[in-house]
């Protein structure tokens, strides 16, 4: 049984292992106060409510930001959600890693006020 986000990405295989220890790496040295836990099976990082949770599938990765709608940046697409925002990762499309660590900065603010 997996038991915490460690596990988790270890359990992960190829691309998808190391494009969320990216992820993950980034969320974790960008602010501290960050909890992490697994929710619905997969990681989940809270910052005064919920702050992002990822998402994988088969073929891609979802990073979804809990208030994207108030964030700026090209990497982020619409979800089901109206309030959140993602970031997809895809085998052919890594993740980039400058826009990404600029994106969860502006959420850590966000969650900050």
């Amino acid at each position: 049984m997996i038991m915490n986000v460690d596990s988790f990405i270890e359990e992960l295989s190829g691309w998808q292992r190391k494009q969320c220890s990216l992820v993950v790496h980034i969320i974790r040295n960008s602010a501290d106060g960050i909890a992490e836990d697994l929710k619905w099976g997969n990681p989940y990082f809270d910052l005064n409510g919920g702050f992002i949770k990822l998402f994988v599938a088969k073929d891609w990765i979802n990073v979804y930001f809990y208030k994207g709608y108030l964030l700026q940046s090209k990497l982020l697409e619409p979800s089901d959600n109206v309030k959140m925002r993602t970031v997809k990762i895809y085998p052919n499309k890594p993740l980039n890693k400058v826009e990404f660590t600029k994106l969860v900065d502006q959420a850590i603010k966000l969650n900050q006020k």
